[in-house]
């Protein structure tokens, strides 16, 4: 995910926690407000009772990932923060890709791009 893509200021933080909506996870919390923009921005918020700094940041980096890969499946138009919970320490990759797909879905931020048709494939 690009810096671009992603809050950084504790003011847009605040906002989305305190204007947004949420829905829950057994790993993640997602979090969403309108954006002030036409684009996608997620932020990522592990707090420190979860593991030591080496720890949080590999679990920032799983979620950036499993974000970055879906990204363009996500309605433009709104900040996002995911929430990193306990269950997440023992989840496998498969699961927190999971967790977040089913989150963005039940959130209605869920955005299928239509697939390209056979024929329009190979003219």
């Amino acid at each position: 995910m690009q810096r671009s893509q992603r809050l950084r200021s504790p003011r847009d933080f605040r906002r989305v926690r305190e204007g947004g909506r949420t829905w829950s996870h057994p790993l993640l919390v997602l979090s969403v407000a309108p954006a002030r923009a036409n684009r996608v921005r997620c932020g990522i918020v592990v707090r420190k009772s979860l593991g030591t700094a080496v720890e949080r940041n590999r679990y920032k980096r799983q979620v950036r990932e499993a974000t970055r890969l879906v990204y363009d499946q996500i309605r433009p138009g709104w900040d996002v923060i995911f929430i990193v919970r306990a269950g997440f320490r023992t989840a496998a990759w498969e699961q927190i890709q999971q967790a977040v797909s089913r989150l963005l879905q039940q959130a209605q931020l869920w955005h299928d791009r239509e697939q390209p048709s056979q024929e329009d494939r190979h003219g």
